[in-house]
């Protein structure tokens, strides 16, 4: 998360939410979770913040990531 190459920064707008964010970066709805997740949001169902900045994870680097978060829950 510290490292920028990582990440894009979005501006939140006034009709913003988790699930159009996620269809916007990943072209899918249903990353949304990551994405809050990513931004360390406790409640993903409070209203977002306008002009509030996210970090978002570069397309690139999703597959990555998923395949680790699936290594991690497998050895729990």
């Amino acid at each position: 998360k510290s490292n920028i190459q990582y990440y894009l920064e979005y501006t939140i707008s006034e009709s913003d939410r988790w699930d159009i964010i996620s269809q916007r970066f990943y072209g899918t709805f249903e990353l949304w979770w990551l994405v809050a997740l990513f931004n360390d949001v406790i409640d993903p169902f409070e209203k977002m913040q306008t002009g509030e900045v996210l970090k978002i994870i570069q397309p690139q680097y999703l597959a990555e990531l998923l395949l680790a978060l699936r290594n991690v829950k497998k050895n729990q």
